[in-house]
């Protein structure tokens, strides 16, 4: 990772716990959309590094201006930076159409904030899906219109039911964006492959653990995944875990070790 050392500008509340402020750079030190680590300079060596999405901000001129959206209130001015490698999503400066669910807590989080910022700036035909109760929405409605001028649509669950229309309209080239917890982004990409999807139109932004599956090839039953080997909790058989991973399943296989 790559780290850099800016200044906060521009810093302001948006939310109970969640602030945005703007750096500028000299060179173009990071993507269009991503996230980077950020710890206040004036601070001791442990102290903890904050996960912060960003958007880059279309100027006028040859400014370089990045737009950062993170949960502590406790940053001062100066700031070190470490660019993650890989954005959360590779996002099109244009596409034909963008569908984009998101659970209620991306609103509040910064991978939803810069994700929404992103779309705005750049005027993508998007699509916006999120769960949300009548009485949030009211709380909450005007807010976000004053903050993303654009459609934000409430839907009521991510139940194949609900979801599918929208899935189902859509034009050659449209990519879809999910962000939110494992149980959301499963249920939605599997209706997806459903109505016609690939993996390259889908892309993913798990908040929270993710919840993996192991399916044991000898008595057919479900365990948790692990990262190399698993004693299956139902027949105690070794089983190695494979890289495969079964659509029809919703699990990656596990087989015999050999021992």
């Amino acid at each position: 990772m790559s780290t850099f050392y800016c200044e906060l500008k521009n810093k302001k509340q948006l939310f109970d716990n969640m602030f945005t402020a703007e750096i500028e750079l000299a060179e173009d030190l990071l993507y269009s959309f991503g996230m980077v680590e950020i710890t206040d300079r004036k601070k001791n060596q442990t102290a903890p590094s904050i996960p912060t999405f960003y958007v880059q901000i279309p100027t006028k001129n040859n400014t370089i201006l990045y737009r950062l959206f993170f949960s502590s209130n406790t940053l001062l001015h100066k700031i070190e930076c470490q660019l993650l490698d890989q954005p959360a999503f590779q996002l099109p400066s244009f596409s034909k159409k963008l569908l984009v669910f998101l659970d209620k807590t991306s609103l509040f989080e910064s991978s939803g904030l810069a994700l929404l910022t992103y779309i705005t700036l750049h005027k993508l035909n998007a699509e916006i899906f999120v769960t949300m109760t009548t009485e949030e929405q009211e709380n909450l409605f005007h807010e976000l219109l004053t903050l993303f001028p654009i459609p934000i649509q409430f839907i009521s669950n991510y139940s194949s039911e609900v979801i599918s229309p929208y899935l189902e309209d859509r034009l050659v080239g449209t990519k879809l964006f999910i962000s939110g917890p494992w149980t959301m982004m499963t249920k939605i990409k599997n209706t997806a492959y459903l109505v016609g999807y690939s993996d390259e139109e889908i892309q993913t932004n798990i908040l929270g653990k993710k919840s993996e599956k192991l399916f044991c090839v000898k008595c057919y039953g479900f365990n948790k995944k692990q990262d190399d080997e698993a004693i299956c909790q139902h027949c105690l058989t070794l089983l190695d875990v494979s890289s495969h991973y079964s659509r029809r399943l919703d699990a990656y296989l596990g087989y015999i070790k050999a021992i």
